[in-house]
This record gives C-alpha cells, sequence and structure tokens, in this order.
C-alpha cells in the first residue's frame, strides 16, 4: 500500500496472525531499514463477518509515494495470497 493519508481506494485482502520472528522476517523481505523500502504501521481496518462490522487494528506495510513508481502491478483493490504468489523480489540495484 501506498502511504498517502486521504487518497485512493478501500481495499479489501486478508489477516494473518504471525508470530515475532515472522514478523521480523517480513520486515526483512519489506525492507523496513532501507530509506526506500516499506514502513510498518498500525492500521484501523473494518472485518465484516456475519453481517456484523468489527474494528481492528493490524500491521500494514506502507510505501511513500515518491517510492511507488516501481510497482510491479496496476493498483489493486483486493489483495490475496495468490496476489502475493506473483511476486519476487528479485534483485535490487
Amino acid at each position: 500500500m501506498i502511504n498517502a493519508p486521504g487518497e485512493g481506494d478501500h481495499i479489501e485482502g486478508e489477516l494473518y496472525e504471525v508470530d515475532d520472528d515472522c514478523l521480523k522476517r517480513l520486515d526483512a523481505l519489506e525492507r523496513i531499514k532501507k530509506p526506500d523500502g516499506y514502513r510498518r504501521l498500525r492500521i484501523n481496518l473494518i472485518s465484516v463477518e456475519k453481517h456484523n462490522a468489527v474494528v481492528l487494528e493490524a500491521h500494514a506495510y506502507l510505501i511513500a509515494p515518491k517510492f511507488a513508481n516501481d510497482r510491479r502491478s496496476d493498483y489493486l483493490k483486493t489483495y490475496r495470497l495468490e496476489d502475493a504468489k506473483k511476486y519476487n523480489p528479485g534483485k535490487k540495484k
């Protein structure tokens, strides 16, 4: 996701519970310590189950707009595991 408050669309996705070790590996994958990497932020989301809306807090990886020009797909309104499988980080220059 692109960190541009007030812009874009609501998106639909999947929520996973991960342990601390997995979170560290995700942080490395998303390159959160690199200047042009993603940042892990807490966001509020709405889970709709059986016609009940529940507000949850979750971590999400967002990138600054100035680094979003290296997108590997068009903007998505949904993001699921099958979308993630298409991602191959390759080597950064």
